[in-house]
């Protein structure tokens, strides 16, 4: 049986014991999780309900990610309609996630506003702007006309940076480096010794907090858009 037709088989089963589905989906780099519950299924396509307002991100993304249980592993699906003001969405093309799913599930967020970031390596001074970050690391931009080849993976940075919770200093090991129209991002995994996790976990909290309501209000915002 291939993939697609074994996932369809494994949500049919679900259905037939009224069983709901866990999908997930980022908003502003942060994870949401969320219950949808499976209202049909013709041929290859799945029809599924939910009253959480991350609907909208089904709209945005055209895609989600569903959880794995005690009966299936996790998934991929896309995503071809969505019916905001009735609740359902449905999707199709589905293949299984394995090992890609734990990065997903991270607790990273986007700032609110572009965020200013000094990188120093050597003896040199970079200007960079923070695009996310999390307890683990962060992910940074800088334009292309101030990429230096020591901006390498496996080469270690100091940065620092004012959090609206406090500032931080922290040194990292460079995970990836990747061009862009205008500028490079880099990823960066923190030092496991980094002082700074009480200043950091605040400023986590307090934007996923913020998130949360800038993702009601997109919800409203395209229900409004539609009535």
């Amino acid at each position: 049986m291939t993939t697609n037709l074994q996932i369809i088989s494994d949500l049919r089963l679900l259905m037939e014991n009224q069983q709901p589905i866990e999908m997930l989906n980022t908003y502003k780099g942060a994870p949401f999780v969320y219950q949808g519950h499976l209202a049909s299924i013709r041929g290859d396509h799945v029809l599924v309900r939910t009253d959480e307002p991350e609907i909208v991100l089904l709209q945005k993304d055209r895609r989600t990610e569903v959880l794995g249980n005690n009966f299936f592993e996790p998934f991929s699906a896309q995503v071809s309609s969505v019916d905001l003001m009735q609740g359902m969405a449905t999707l199709y093309n589905f293949s299984y996630l394995g090992v890609k799913l734990g990065e997903r599930m991270l607790a990273r967020v986007e700032p609110k506003a572009p965020l200013p970031v000094n990188i120093l390596i050597g003896r040199d001074q970079i200007a960079a702007e923070l695009a996310d970050i999390s307890m683990n690391g962060a992910g940074l931009r800088i334009p292309t006309d101030q990429f230096t080849p020591a901006l390498k993976p496996g080469a270690v940075i100091h940065i620092s940076m004012e959090l609206p919770s406090g500032a931080i200093s922290a040194r990292g090991a460079i995970l990836s480096a990747v061009r862009a129209p205008g500028r490079y991002r880099f990823s960066l995994r923190f030092a496991p010794d980094h002082h700074f996790r009480g200043v950091l976990f605040r400023y986590l909290v307090n934007r996923r907090r913020e998130i949360e309501a800038e993702l009601i209000e997109e919800f409203d915002r395209a229900r409004n858009a539609v009535t």
